[in-house]
């Protein structure tokens, strides 16, 4: 049985803009493999703003709205070779630099100072990103600085045209997708699903789309805990050949649109406090909002809990998918349902896809799955399940192009069964979508369908 969770219009009433400053070309992420769930990102500090109200109505409001993220000065270039033929590492690449024309231009170090290589050395946290970052891929860096092997980081990948590639390109339907057929920009580093979700929290960006009980309502935060979890000594792993050894924190690596004195038309005697890396029994959910009011002189209060998953991959109207390079490649057709008779006027609408990935083992109730972690976290979130507790799957949507997500069933039908499950019995599900500029810029591209 297919459940859909709807899209809602999305109008929140005040947005917070930001005060522009001398973008720091240094600002980087940090360079440590993580997993597909982004676990451990500690918040992040936000600069002062500038308090401006703006109605959301289509997309191309968006593009007067201020950015989530921004991370700073990016150079584009290609992937040459994955693993790097100087550092046999997954999570090093070797990168040539393109100038506006499309051409080679850099000579980088190589790891001998006494020659000039042809390439650069970059951190590839999410590796090949479901077969987006490939020999030939066209990428966007930060610089990393400092004298580690890796100059550069790479932040984000040219995703496949709605076409698929070399396939025809044809002209899409869809007002977010690329109209170059290049295809559009897509978040490579796994931390940025996590830093996005914060910033739609803050900013109350979800109040519309997730009603509460008892008269709450989920606006701007207006009460941050500034805490970090600690992590336990016996889970700190040695760095790779390669990696820096965490001297980037994230506090300096990206700027950040909001602050805990936005503008809040809740009730003033509501207080909305927004905390990360909450332990609640056995497990730690990404994010958890409490809200408390006082009315006649009774205090009341709700607690909204989220699980954020970062979405890279999506799918592919059938005849138009591109041959795969490798297994990881993530090339999924859509299934018959989404070009149905009620879209025939709309056409092929791409979703999101996740997750991603082989099972390599991993097993969830004695069953081989992608990621036995985001099973076990839709559990926890059902266990929560309470009067004064309404648990959350936020699916952050790393690309603009696709207009509602799905769980992979062709690759872990386990997640897709749990999924549904969880959400009959009142998890709900939400997606949000971004949309990345060439500057490194990330901007809010509305909340769409989670369909499951």
């Amino acid at each position: 049985m297919r459940w859909s969770i709807l899209a809602f219009a999305l109008s929140p009433p005040t947005l917070t803009y930001m005060t522009r400053t001398k973008r720091n070309s240094s600002r980087r992420l940090p360079s440590q493999p993580v997993n597909e769930d982004g676990d451990d990102a500690p918040s992040l500090p936000s600069p002062s703003t500038k308090r401006r109200k703006k109605k959301l109505t289509s997309s191309s409001s968006y593009d007067s709205m201020p950015p989530l993220l921004d991370l700073g000065k990016l150079v584009r270039g290609t992937l040459v070779k994955r693993p790097s033929a100087v550092i046999r590492s997954p999570y090093v690449a070797d990168v040539s630099l393109l100038d506006d024309s499309g051409k080679s231009t850099t000579k980088m170090k190589a790891e001998s100072s006494s020659k000039t290589a042809t390439t650069l050395l970059a951190h590839a946290p999410a590796l090949d990103v479901g077969g987006m970052c490939v020999v030939g891929s066209e990428i966007y860096l930060s610089e990393r600085g400092g004298d580690g092997k890796t100059s550069h980081s790479i932040e984000l990948v040219r995703g496949a045209p709605l076409r698929g590639i070399g396939i025809g390109m044809l002209t899409t339907t869809s007002s977010n997708d690329d109209s170059t057929g290049r295809g559009v920009l897509v978040g490579a580093h796994p931390r940025l699903g996590e830093l996005i979700a914060e910033e739609v929290l803050k900013l109350g960006l979800l109040r519309e789309a997730l009603p509460l009980k008892s008269g709450f309502e989920l606006g701007p935060v207006n009460d941050i805990n500034s805490s970090k979890k600690k992590e336990s000594p016996k889970k700190k792993a040695s760095p790779k050949k390669g990696e820096r050894t965490g001297d980037q924190s994230l506090q300096n690596s990206i700027t950040t649109t909001t602050n805990a004195n936005i503008d809040n038309k809740t009730s003033p005697a509501t207080k909305i406090n927004l905390s990360q890396q909450v332990t609640l029994g056995d497990s730690r959910v990404d994010f958890q909002i409490s809200l408390t009011q006082t009315r006649n002189s009774v205090d009341s209060s709700h607690r909204v809990v989220f699980e954020v998953k970062n979405v890279v991959c999506a799918d592919f109207e059938s005849g138009t998918e591109p041959t795969p390079s490798g297994p990881g490649d993530c090339i999924i057709v859509a299934p018959p349902s989404t070009s149905s008779s009620n879209n025939k006027k709309e056409g092929y609408q791409r979703s999101a896809l996740f997750p991603w990935g082989r099972t390599r083992g991993q097993k969830f109730d004695g069953r081989p799955v992608v990621s036995e972690r985001a099973c076990k976290h839709l559990r926890n979130l059902q266990s929560l399940l309470d009067e004064n507790v309404t648990p959350v799957v936020l699916f952050i949507v790393n690309r603009s192009d696709c207009q509602s997500v799905r769980a992979c069933r062709e690759k872990c039908p386990v997640f897709a069964e749990i999924l549904e499950d969880v959400v009959r019995s009142g998890v709900k599900a939400l997606a949000v979508r971004v949309r990345w500029t060439e500057e490194g810029q990330c901007f809010f591209d509305g909340i769409i369908p989670v369909h499951v």
